[in-house]
């Protein structure tokens, strides 16, 4: 009966650790999953900012006329976070709606 009774603070003390474990893992890849979606909408917003640079371009040269291009880290910043609040919420950050590519889509609205 005293090696049952002894052995209870051992069970607890492992129960615990399990339980401490398995909480920091859930904690964990929770974190890793939104640092994976992070990354991705920045992986897409970096190719979205270089074929917009890249259609320009080609304009710029077809029709002969000069083109003034932004500073990309601005631009795939801008995108990224017009992308990441279109995941979280759905829609489009208010200041996405006041462009003007954004307007003569939405005439109706």
């Amino acid at each position: 009966m005293r090696a049952v009774i002894g052995l209870l603070p051992l069970s607890a003390g492992a129960a615990v650790a399990a339980l401490v474990t398995g909480i920091t893992n859930i904690i964990c890849k929770s974190l890793e999953k939104k640092a994976d979606t992070r990354k991705l909408i920045f992986e897409k917003a970096l190719d979205i900012e270089i074929k917009r640079l890249e259609f320009v371009k080609e304009i710029a040269k077809e029709t002969g006329q000069g083109a003034i291009f932004r500073d990309p880290a601005i631009t795939v910043e801008k995108t990224f976070s017009w992308l990441l609040y279109l995941y979280k919420y759905g829609e489009l950050p208010d200041d996405a709606k006041e462009t003007e590519s954004y307007k003569p889509i939405h005439r109706g609205e």
